[in-house]
């Protein structure tokens, strides 16, 4: 009877430290979508910032243009008015910087949403985990002491 029981705590521990494991996997998981929503809101915010600067650069002025990965070239300037945006699918649009603004605006509440929903799942994983990790214990105690 007593090897019985047991043998149910083991079992009941060892269940419980497998879903211990797959919401620590999920969890670290999810920690990786929100670093690159974070990564994709930033850049958003920087091609923005960017866009409200060009009001502030003439036709024919020299700048620095990325070429990513940390490269630049220096540029010039021929319209300021008009900037090319990926509208997804592969197309491109020639675009007033004023509206390429409101689509990245767009976008970046889109990720904002994005993000709210991700760390609001992250953190009920979180109390599931230190529910799991307490269950856990218990369970630990119960089974050295039988």
């Amino acid at each position: 009877m007593i090897k019985r029981k047991k043998e149910h705590v083991h079992q009941e521990l060892q269940a419980k430290y497998i879903q211990y494991q797959l919401i620590k996997q999920q969890l670290s998981a999810f920690i990786e979508k929100k670093t690159a929503v974070d990564e994709q809101m930033n850049e958003f915010n920087s091609t923005i910032d960017a866009l409200h600067k060009l009001d502030n650069v003439k036709n024919g002025e020299e700048i620095w243009s990325s070429l990513g990965s940390g490269s630049f070239v220096v540029s010039d300037i021929r319209d300021t008015k008009k900037v090319m945006i990926a509208l997804g699918a592969g197309v491109v649009a020639k675009e007033s910087a004023e509206r390429a603004i409101e689509i990245l605006q767009g976008r970046l509440e889109e990720l904002t949403r994005i993000e709210h929903d991700l760390t609001s799942d992250m953190t009920n994983l979180a109390h599931a985990m230190n529910k799991l990790e307490s269950e856990l214990e218990t369970l630990a105690h119960h089974a050295e002491n039988e």
